[in-house]
């Protein structure tokens, strides 16, 4: 293989691969997936990175004077990219290293036969294209919400719902869930769930968050844009098993029995003040009359104390939660006021943003099983009310 190529063409092809490389204890156990596929083919240079779950093709114009292909570690070559000024000349060599000339600079990457790249999952025919909304909010809250593999497998994905013009995302560890509603054109007549590996959208939101095109398979869901003069495609496989029926959890979200309109700044800063903690331990809450009162408390560490203002419609109700996930999650309802549901005892504590995205966060409570006279606050154990 022989190619030149334009310095930024080769900056940007590469950067956009990175994303799909896996983390650092996937590439320990299988160190091939730390390495990108260079495949030159008349006038094009693809760049080919993948991990288990997603892969991704970055197309760049190049002058090729021989078709072939390299193998070679991805973040090497793209650092060598920044230490240069000029258009780039690649060239294989024997035993599969890459050469790199731009102007006076000269370096040589080893690299590894093309052969023993992961072979990419078949092209499929997609049952539907459409074009998805914003992607900027996808990688905060829902990602943030994800469980980890190697305790429920199918919570490491998001699940979507497909329907009547509308894209529902969940993402949900088991204590907590976020559910991002967003209009989609293109799926009238359409009812699916699938799950997607949560990386496939939040490295897509790393490239772009808007003009991407979608094509969902039987097998997996595509993603295609355009960055200035690269094209990428985006590919995720779907994850097997049936997703748990997040509806429960929503149906018992919105039986309501107390409604609090306050401001987030006023929220977060209580949240703060209860961060001193490093967000462990118990948060309670409770209203009293127009105010939401909190405390959180660290054996052998401290307390706090607080309450903020707040339009209180129902009666007054109590609750407790894991400080640390409210503190996650704030950041992420952007508008100055928020809307906190609470509901029968022991239900999810349901905030959503006022005038902004079709956004719930869902927070598991701690159980409440024994009343104390501490202002309306009761003695919490230690586990959370539910997974799943």
């Amino acid at each position: 293989m022989k190619i030149e190529i334009n310095l930024g063409h080769l900056r940007d092809a590469l950067n956009a691969a990175l994303v799909a490389l896996p983390g650092h204890n996937q590439c320990r156990s299988q160190p091939i997936f730390r390495r990108v596929l260079l495949d030159a083919q008349e006038g094009v240079l693809t760049v080919t990175a993948r991990d288990l779950d997603i892969d991704i093709r970055v197309k760049a114009p190049a002058q090729v004077s021989e078709p072939g292909q390299a193998c070679v570690p991805a973040r090497p070559l793209a650092l060598m990219t920044r230490g240069v000024q000029e258009d780039v000349i690649l060239e294989t060599t024997e035993n599969h290293a890459l050469r790199l000339t731009s102007g006076s600079v000269e370096a040589t990457l080893n690299g590894t036969d093309s052969l023993f790249f992961p072979p990419l999952p078949e092209t499929e025919a997609p049952l539907r294209r459409f074009m998805l909304p914003s992607l900027a909010n996808i990688k905060g809250v829902l990602a943030a919400c994800v469980g980890r593999e190697e305790i429920h497998p199918i919570l490491s994905g998001i699940a979507c719902r497909l329907r009547d013009g509308t894209m529902e995302l969940v993402g949900s560890d088991g204590y907590r869930m976020a559910v991002l509603r967003l209009p989609v054109e293109g799926l009238q007549a359409l009812d699916r769930t699938v799950v997607l590996p949560h990386k496939l959208l939040t490295a897509c939101s790393k490239l772009k968050n808007t003009g991407v095109e979608a094509a969902l398979g039987d097998k997996g869901l595509s993603l295609s844009f355009a960055l200035a003069d690269i094209t990428c495609l985006l590919h995720g496989t779907l994850l097997g098993g049936a997703y748990p029926d997040y509806t429960t959890s929503l149906m018992r979200a919105e039986g309501v029995r107390t409604t609090l309109h306050v401001e987030r700044a006023a929220l977060r800063r209580a949240a703060d003040m209860c961060g001193v903690f490093g967000g462990v331990g118990t948060l309670r809450m409770w209203t009293k009359g127009e105010k939401l009162r909190y405390k959180a408390a660290v054996e052998d560490v401290g307390v706090v104390v607080g309450e903020i203002g707040a339009v209180v419609t129902g009666e007054q109700n109590r609750v407790a939660l894991q400080a640390k996930y409210l503190l996650e999650g704030l950041p992420w309802l952007r508008t100055d006021e928020i809307v906190l549901s609470l509901g029968e005892q022991n239900s999810p504590i349901a905030l959503r943003p006022v005038g902004g995205l079709d956004l719930t966060l869902m927070i598991m409570p701690y159980y409440i099983h024994r009343e104390e006279e501490d202002d309306g606050v009761a003695a919490l154990s230690g586990k959370s009310t539910e997974r799943g």
